[in-house]
Parts: C-alpha cells; sequence; structure tokens
C-alpha cells in the first residue's frame, strides 16, 4: 500500500505528539453519499418490467430480495451481482413460458441492475464540508465495500482529493483492512476512528479502533449487530454529520490537545454559516 507522506502544516497536521499518525477510517455507500435510494428504485423498476408479465410487484420484490441477499453471500457485491439476481427471477418465474430465454429481455434485467452503480452519487448534507475539516486533523482513509471500479467512479465524483487512500474490497472484511492499514500507516490505534453506517461491517472495526455509528439510511437504522465489547475503544452514535463533528471528532481532537499536548486545534466552525439542512428524504 502506498503511502503519502506529508510534513506538519499549519492547515494540516494529523501527527501525534508521539510521531503516530491520527488516522480515520470513512465508509462511502450510505455514509458519504445516498445509496439506498438507487437500489430501491432499481427493484421497484424491475418489479414494473415484471408486473408487464401479470406479476405482482411486491412478490416479484420479496423474491428478488431473497435472490439477492444469497447473492451477495456468494459472491460479495461485484458489479454484475444485482443484475444476475434479476435475471435469475425472471427466469424462475418465467421457468414455463417461452420469454424464460429471450435474451433481449435478460439484457433488460441485466441494464435494470447495473444502473445504480454507475450513478453520480449524492452526498448527504454537510457530508463533503466537515470531512475536508476533518482532515486538518487525521489522515483519511476511504473503506469501501464493491465493484473496483464502481466505488472508484464514485469516490472521484464526490472528491477523492479528500482521501489520502482508498481500500475497496469486494467482501465483508472491512476490519481486516483497517488494522493492516493502521500498522502500515504507523497509526496509534486509540486516536483513529471507523466512521460508518453498518453495525455489522463498519461496527467491526471497533475491535481495532474507535466507532462512529451514522445510520442516514432507513435500512442501516434496523441494522440490530452487536457490536464489540469491552475493546477499549469508544464507540459513539451520530445522526447527522454535524453531529459526527460535535460528538466524536471534536473529543477527540481536544482529548489530544489536553491529554497529549498536541498544539493543534480543530478547524472554527463558528463562522460556517453556508450549512446545509441535515433534513434528507429517506
Amino acid at each position: 500500500m502506498n503511502k503519502k507522506h506529508y510534513c506538519h502544516r499549519e492547515d494540516r497536521n494529523y501527527y501525534l505528539p508521539s510521531g503516530l499518525k491520527a488516522c480515520g477510517f470513512i465508509d462511502f455507500d450510505g455514509t458519504i453519499a445516498k445509496c439506498e435510494p438507487l437500489f430501491l428504485q432499481a427493484k421497484r423498476e424491475f418489479a414494473c418490467f415484471m408486473e408487464l408479465f401479470g406479476f405482482n410487484k411486491a412478490e416479484v420484490l420479496e423474491i428478488l430480495e431473497e435472490h439477492d441477499n444469497d447473492n451477495v453471500s456468494k459472491h460479495g457485491f461485484e458489479l454484475h451481482r444485482l443484475g444476475d439476481s434479476m435475471k435469475n427471477v425472471y427466469r424462475q418465474l418465467l421457468s414455463d413460458r417461452p420469454e424464460a430465454t429471450n435474451e433481449d429481455y435478460l439484457g433488460i434485467c441485466e441494464n435494470i441492475g447495473f444502473r445504480p452503480f454507475f450513478k453520480s452519487p449524492e452526498p448527504f448534507p454537510n457530508a463533503i464540508r466537515v470531512l475536508n475539516r476533518i482532515r486538518k486533523r487525521y489522515h483519511l482513509t476511504l473503506v469501501t465495500i464493491g465493484d473496483y471500479g464502481a466505488q472508484k467512479f464514485k469516490a472521484s465524483e464526490i472528491g477523492s482529493s479528500i482521501f489520502d487512500e482508498v481500500i475497496i474490497t469486494s467482501q465483508d472484511d472491512k476490519a481486516e483492512y483497517v488494522k493492516l492499514a493502521m500498522e502500515a500507516y504507523d497509526a496509534d490505534p486509540l486516536h483513529c476512528f471507523m466512521l460508518g453506517n453498518s453495525k455489522k461491517s463498519d461496527g467491526a472495526v471497533a475491535q481495532h479502533t474507535n466507532f462512529i455509528w451514522l445510520p442516514l439510511e432507513n435500512g442501516w437504522k434496523r441494522d440490530d449487530t452487536e457490536l464489540p465489547k469491552n475493546t477499549g475503544f469508544k464507540i459513539t452514535e451520530a445522526k447527522s454529520w454535524r453531529e459526527v463533528e460535535e460528538k466524536a471528532i471534536k473529543p477527540m481532537v481536544w482529548a489530544r490537545k489536553y491529554k497529549l499536548g498536541d498544539n493543534g486545534s480543530y478547524p472554527d466552525t463558528s463562522l460556517d454559516t453556508g450549512l446545509d439542512s441535515d433534513s434528507t428524504d429517506e
């Protein structure tokens, strides 16, 4: 893994007095940018397509959910996954009809499943603004699950220059990658954090460093995965990007200042009058 080296600068300092780094690891889908609506829209489009063949949309969505969950467990979050799930459901429901093998119709299913992966992402309110402030005091790494090309595209759309490094994995193994990254960066886990919307994949990192849970989309608010306990790291729940900053990031920076003698400060937010509304359509 390539590392970028920065000197202590007046506008950016993520080094601790010990010489170790303070690092932030940030999830993308559903944390920085809206994800759930894109996939819900694609699934509804598929259900509408199947309705043309006489099937009930609600029943189609239920069957698709079962197929897609099984596909995720077998193939991870690769680009072809959702489209393959839709083709499988199409074949299953039309198994006794000649249309079941129609390549044009199967192509429509594949295209519907492909669309969410390369749509320009819409950041959540204040996400980019807050990230730009956090990077003044933290070495930042984007950690995301999905197809490599699709995730790189989305990262570039929101501004990949925010991040010092990008980690993209097709499997649900963020905890392993974050642990390896902290070792490679020469970071102090007590002064690092993982920020994400999933207790399961992002929360697993709490066994290695601090965790900030940000469930901005409804699907993740119902995540009942039990977080690691007695790890020695702090777990914080936030309801917006502004709460991430006020409840989690600022206290960690203050701890560096008053407990470690770090003479750096967090960017002043008192004059930031351009904050977005925290309300969303989710």
